[in-house]
């Protein structure tokens, strides 16, 4: 019994499809799960935090934002759409510049691999738990608590981008 060559072809590239179609549809939630296996332990939110007025300006300022800086929980699939829309001048751009911030410095003591793409890898992934975990202004408290701990007058966050 001869099978027909078109047929066998049709067949392995749907499977081919299918597979590389599901793995495109996995690979945040695997990448994040990588990330987060790189960071020892997780940073504790701030102990009931409300942030002020200067805080929020603190952070505004910081972060060059026009608006009031929203955090939002993030996926591993909303922090890749955030990714691919580049709006920096968002407040949703704002609250992930906050959260990244957070992570970043919890990183700074508590990554198992260092190198650049573990780093990035981490610091994006610690950044969606951190938003899926602690509260806005949990988020704000920290950054500012952060912000206030730099020499700097302009902090250097893990940029999304």
């Amino acid at each position: 019994m001869t099978r027909n060559p078109l047929r066998l072809i049709l067949i392995g590239v749907t499977v081919l499809a299918g597979t590389l179609g599901g793995l495109i549809i996995l690979a945040p939630a695997g990448l994040y799960a990588l990330g987060l296996r790189n960071v020892n332990g997780r940073p504790s939110p701030p102990a009931s935090c409300h942030p002020t007025p200067t805080d929020r300006v603190l952070l505004e300022h910081a972060f060059r934002m026009s608006q009031p800086i929203t955090v939002k929980p993030l996926s591993p699939w909303a922090f890749v759409n955030f990714i691919l829309e580049d709006d920096s001048r968002d407040a949703a751009a704002g609250g992930v510049a906050a959260t990244s911030l957070v992570a970043q410095h919890y990183n700074v003591q508590h990554l198992k691999d260092r190198r650049s793409i573990a780093w990035h890898l981490s610091g994006a992934a610690l950044t969606i738990w951190i938003t899926r975990h602690w509260s806005a202004d949990q988020v704000l408290c920290a950054a500012v608590d952060v912000l206030r701990q730099t020499p700097s007058s302009r902090p250097t966050p893990i940029s999304p981008d």
